[in-house]
């Protein structure tokens, strides 16, 4: 049952992510002791994937319930920890979210090369040999040249302020796919009979 909901909840990437194709079924004792050792380890995902096949295993398992309730709550603790809220409140889909940020990223490297461009360019004309009628077009040569130079710094900070956002906003992703995975685990648990008549089968 859980398999399928997953594949139609979520895409076929996280799908495998969290499946665990394995040729026999060890206990569910046993499968519940590795969730505790992931979690000790703070590897959720990892942690995740055994609740699920606990799920696969034995959904009667009195144990997963509490485990995952417990878990649920935490992530929920964390996500606001980390302003999640603050910015799911800005931008309601965070992959799209991210999309942009780097999609800024990249424009401000071109614009950097352009202007690296624009220096070379200008720093040869300088080599040049000039005249004294073009004594004014070197100084604003050369002013063009400082000012594209205080342009790279400043689009390199703001790369730098922008590739901050996208690492906050990644971070912030995961923990609400655990989520999600999470409360589709509780979902399923307490409405195991609503998920039969639609047809899913355990």
């Amino acid at each position: 049952m859980i398999r399928q909901i997953i594949l139609n909840r979520f895409d076929t990437a996280t799908y495998t992510r969290y499946i665990k194709e394995i040729s026999f079924k060890p206990s569910v004792d046993i499968i519940y002791n590795n969730a505790l050792t992931a979690l000790n380890e703070k590897d959720t995902e990892k942690a995740i994937s055994y609740l699920v096949l606990i799920m696969d295993t034995d959904m009667s398992f009195e144990p997963l319930f509490h485990l995952s309730r417990i878990l649920l709550f935490s992530l929920s603790e964390e996500f606001m920890k980390k302003k999640g809220h603050v910015i799911k409140a800005k931008n309601k889909n965070l992959n799209r979210y991210i999309r942009d940020l780097e999609s800024q990223v990249l424009i401000f490297e071109r614009e950097i090369i352009m202007l690296q461009n624009n220096i070379s360019k200008s720093e040869q004309e300088l080599k040049k040999r000039f005249n004294l009628f073009a004594f004014f077009k070197k100084r604003k040569m050369i002013s063009f040249i400082e000012n594209s130079k205080i342009n790279i710094l400043d689009n390199a900070v703001k790369i730098k302020k922008v590739k901050k956002d996208i690492y906050i906003a990644s971070d912030l992703c995961k923990v609400e796919e655990y989520m999600k995975m999470t409360a589709l685990i509780l979902e399923v648990i307490v409405n195991k009979d609503r998920f039969e008549s639609m047809g899913y089968v355990v």
